[in-house]
């Protein structure tokens, strides 16, 4: 992005960013500053929660011993997802807002409310309403008032949603081209 080599982003799975706030996971950033390139860039970006409801860990044993009494899905045996809790979800809520301020080009957030993960969806083992509305409200309250914030009442795996982020991406570049 910073060669100017990237025209727009559509990103859709944050996990990284919880696990850099949080200081835990196996997929923290080596460059801390998640969710930041594009904004610096100056190119349109549409972003969405996916993931941001857990910690990634590997296998049973690589999980710290801190988080060992959590929710956790073994998404297979090499993998291991674990709650994130209502504190953390403020606070990676509040990172994300901060993150997309700074940003230079148009940004919109979409916020499918049905769920951001198979596991983190109403009935999932991960599901935490509490620790969602913890997000949104922290997301919400810091935000920027100019950068707007699509809810939809859509699970982030729908191919609605999926046709909505386009959508508002495709929006952005030709609006941004036409100028």
């Amino acid at each position: 992005m910073s060669e100017g080599r990237v025209a727009a982003v559509l990103d859709l799975t944050l996990h990284e960013l919880t696990e850099e706030v949080v200081g835990a996971g196996w997929y923290q950033p080596v460059d801390p500053g998640r969710l930041t390139a594009a904004g610096r860039a100056g190119i349109p970006q549409v972003v969405a929660p996916g993931g941001t409801e857990y910690l990634c860990f590997g296998p049973r044993e690589t999980v710290p011993s801190r988080f060992r009494r959590r929710p956790t899905q073994y998404h297979n045996a090499l993998n291991a997802n674990v709650q994130a809790s209502r504190r953390e979800m403020a606070a990676v809520g509040q990172a994300m807002a901060e993150r997309l301020n700074q940003a230079k080009g148009p940004v919109a957030v979409v916020l499918p409310l049905k769920g951001w993960s198979q596991y983190g969806a109403p009935g999932g083992p991960l599901h935490d309403a509490g620790a969602q509305a913890a997000f949104v409200r922290a997301l919400t309250d810091h935000l920027r008032a100019d950068i707007p914030v699509h809810r939809l009442q859509l699970h982030i795996n729908d191919s609605a949603c999926a046709d909505h982020c386009c959508a508002l991406l495709l929006d952005m570049m030709a609006s941004r081209a036409g100028s």
